[in-house]
């Protein structure tokens, strides 16, 4: 497995601005999230829960993914510059 990527800001003309390793702590991995510009929101997902909260049961792959795709809460981590901005 590769043990970091580069991120780049466009697609047709490439400017590396950093790279995300995955063996980086959890201090480190927090100074690797990008910044939010315009109007843009930088959220999170909470984490979920490998295990049923009553009997110890393991969930299954896919509910643990289709809990973390159909949340409706987020945590708001950064926002951009013009974000909420009324003019």
């Amino acid at each position: 497995m590769t043990e970091s990527i580069l991120l780049a800001t466009n697609a047709s003309n490439p400017e590396v601005v950093g790279a995300y390793s995955f063996t980086a702590t959890d201090e480190d991995k927090a100074k690797q999230l990008p910044r939010p510009s315009g109007y843009r929101i930088l959220c999170a997902i909470p984490d979920i829960e490998k295990e049923f909260e009553e009997g110890g049961l393991v969930k299954a792959d896919i509910t643990i993914r289709n809990e973390e795709l159909l949340t409706t809460v987020l945590f708001v981590v950064d926002l951009g510059p013009d974000c909420y901005k009324d003019e």
